[in-house]
C-alpha cells in the first residue's frame, strides 16, 4: 500500500501479537494449568516448580513467583522461548517479521483494533477490581478467625527462629487446598497469619505460614501427591499487589527496610533495632520488583525446550516497566529505603528484581535514596541471626 512504511507494518505486526492472550498461547503449547478463580496455575514452563507460575485470565498477564518474570503474551514467549521481542511477535502471529518492502496496514483496521483493545482493557479492569474485592473480603474473614499469637505455636515458631513476638495472629487449624477447579485438601493444621496492607493502609490480603507443631521454628511439610515435590508452606490469599506486611512502622520514620519474607525482615529489625526505621515485608520478589522493561539472557542458567535443545535462560532485567501500577512503591514519607537480598537465592535474578524496585521508587520519588543490602552467600538474614544467637548461647553456657 503506497505511503506506508515498515514502521507502520511493524506497528500492525506488534498490535496483532499483543491481541493474543496468554491463556490461548498456553493452550496452544499444551501446558497443564489448573484453574483457580481468575487464574491458571501450574509449574513454570521455564523454571519448573509446582504452582509458582500463573496466568491471570482477567488481566491477560502471566507471572512466575520465583523469577519475578511477568507481562503480556509477548513477554511470555520471550521468557519461555528465550527470544527477542520481534521474534516473540512472530511466534504469536505465525507470520515473519515485516521486511523493508512490507506493505503497511489499513488505517481503518488499525483504528478498529485500537478501539477493540481499549474496550477489552476497560472490561478487564472492571472484572479485576471485582475479583480483587471478592478475594480481599474472603481473606479478611480468615484474618478475623485468627487469635492473638501470644503463648501459641506462632510465638513458638518465631522463637525457634530467634525472633520476638511480631504483629501476627494464630489459627489452630487452617486448611491447605491444592489444585484448580477441584482443589484437594492436602493438609490442615496450625498456621501463623500476617496482614498484607495495601498502599492506602487498608487490609488487602492474608499471608499464611503453616507450622510444624513438633518442631519449633520449622514450617509444616506439605507434599504434592502426584510428584512427591515439596510444596510451599506459605500462601497469600487476597489482593497483595503493591502491598506489604508492616512489622514495625514508627511515627515519623524516614527510613524503610523491606525484604521478601517475614523472617528475613524481622531478623534485620532485631539486629538493628533502629527507632527511626520502619520494617516491612514485600511478600515476594515479583511484588517488590514489579514488571521489567525487558528480559535478558542469564549468564549461567540454561534449560531444555520440548525438543531437548538446551537454551540459555532469560530473566526479567533490572530496568523497571514504569507502566506497571501494581508493583510495590514506598510511600513518599520515606527518604531512604533498604531492599534486603537473600544470599541463598540466585544472585542475578534476585538482584535484578531488587534493582527494579529501587529504581522504580527513586524515579517516582526524586528525594529518595535506595540501596540493596545482601546477606552472606548461601544464607539469609535469619540464618545470620540464629547463628549469632546460638553462638551467644554457647558462650553464655561456657561462662
Amino acid at each position: 500500500m503506497s505511503g506506508m512504511t515498515r514502521r507502520d507494518a511493524l506497528t500492525a505486526f506488534v498490535d496483532e501479537a499483543r491481541a493474543v492472550s496468554c491463556e490461548s498461547e498456553a493452550i496452544r503449547r499444551g501446558w497443564k494449568l489448573r484453574r483457580t478463580g481468575a487464574e491458571l496455575i501450574g509449574p513454570c514452563p521455564a523454571c519448573g516448580g509446582v504452582d509458582r507460575f500463573g496466568i491471570n485470565r482477567v488481566k491477560n498477564v502471566f507471572s512466575c513467583r520465583k523469577s519475578g518474570a511477568g507481562g503480556d503474551a509477548i513477554a511470555l514467549v520471550q521468557y519461555v522461548d528465550g527470544v527477542d521481542f520481534l521474534s516473540a511477535c512472530s511466534v504469536l502471529t505465525g507470520r515473519p517479521i515485516p521486511d523493508r518492502e512490507a506493505a503497511g496496514p489499513d488505517p481503518a483496521m488499525l483504528e478498529a483494533r485500537a478501539k477493540e483493545r481499549a474496550a477489552a482493557e476497560a472490561k478487564r479492569e472492571l472484572d479485576a477490581a471485582a475479583f480483587r474485592e471478592q478475594a480481599r473480603a474472603k481473606a479478611f474473614e480468615t484474618w478475623k478467625r485468627g487469635q492473638p499469637a501470644s503463648e501459641t505455636l506462632a510465638e513458638a515458631y518465631l522463637a525457634g527462629r530467634s525472633l520476638p513476638l511480631l504483629p501476627v495472629r494464630f489459627i489452630a487449624d487452617h486448611a491447605y487446598w491444592h489444585g484448580g477447579e477441584r482443589p484437594r485438601l492436602l493438609h490442615s493444621g496450625p498456621a501463623m497469619l500476617a496482614a498484607v496492607q495495601r498502599p492506602d493502609g487498608r487490609f488487602g490480603a492474608v499471608h499464611v505460614t503453616w507450622i510444624d507443631p513438633a518442631r519449633p521454628g520449622r514450617k509444616a511439610t506439605i507434599v504434592a501427591p502426584e510428584t512427591g515435590e515439596l510444596l510451599p508452606a506459605k500462601k497469600v490469599h487476597g489482593a497483595k499487589k503493591g502491598g506489604a506486611i508492616r512489622l514495625a512502622d514508627p511515627p515519623g520514620a524516614a527510613r524503610l527496610v523491606v525484604g521478601e519474607g517475614i523472617e528475613t525482615t524481622a531478623s534485620v529489625m532485631v539486629a538493628e533495632a533502629r527507632p527511626d526505621t520502619a520494617y516491612w515485608v514485600g511478600v515476594d520478589l515479583g511484588n517488590l520488583g514489579g514488571r521489567a522493561a525487558e528480559t535478558l539472557v542469564h549468564p549461567s542458567l540454561t534449560r531444555a525446550d520440548k525438543a531437548g535443545r538446551v537454551r540459555r535462560a532469560r530473566y526479567p532485567g533490572p530496568v523497571p516497566d514504569m507502566t506497571d501500577d501494581e508493583a510495590f512503591v514506598p510511600p513518599g514519607r520515606f527518604r531512604q529505603v533498604v531492599f534486603l537480598g537473600d544470599g541463598d537465592s540466585d544472585r542475578v535474578t534476585t538482584e535484578a528484581a531488587l534493582m527494579r524496585g529501587a529504581r522504580r521508587a527513586m524515579r517516582l520519588n526524586h528525594a529518595l535514596e535506595a540501596c540493596i543490602a545482601w546477606a552472606p552467600a548461601g544464607a539469609d538474614f535469619n540464618d545470620v541471626l540464629t547463628a549469632t544467637a546460638a553462638t551467644a548461647e554457647t558462650v553464655t553456657g561456657d561462662a
